[in-house]
């Protein structure tokens, strides 16, 4: 290919041309995957038991843990009752490219906080200059 940093080619048309998936894309879609195939099982298995399980008190968690559970993006976008959807697989596949899409749709509004807090810094700035120059 023969790209370098300054041609500033984007991923996404390198992985265009390469033929290569997003990774990003790829483990999400691999993740929903298994949980539909863990809930599904009807044998007692440890790794569904575990996965549901949620501790007794709503405690904090301690510091330097992630406030968020895998389970948290998955109910987020099947809802409450996100392991009875996934009893239907019909369902679940509906629900699967929402899941994957979701990453990008989480980077653009990211994207679009970052320049709202920029344009507000930048209009503190000016503000600030504007007064120290009258």
């Amino acid at each position: 290919m023969g790209y370098t940093k300054r041609d500033r080619k984007r991923a996404e048309d390198i992985r265009q041309t390469t033929k290569v998936e997003d990774v990003i894309l790829k483990t999400k879609t691999l993740k929903w995957r298994w949980v539909g195939h863990m809930l599904r099982d009807t044998g007692d298995k440890w790794t569904r038991d575990v996965s549901l399980w949620t501790p007794r008190f709503h405690t904090r968690r301690k510091r330097g843990r992630q406030r968020k559970r895998w389970s948290d993006e998955i109910r987020r976008v099947a809802g409450p009752l996100w392991q009875r959807a996934a009893l239907s697989r019909e369902k679940w596949k509906e629900l699967e490219e929402a899941f994957v899409s979701q990453r990008h749709a989480d980077y653009v509004s990211m994207y679009s906080f970052c320049n709202i807090v920029d344009q507000h810094k930048l209009q503190e700035t000016l503000l600030t200059i504007s007064a120290i120059k009258v």
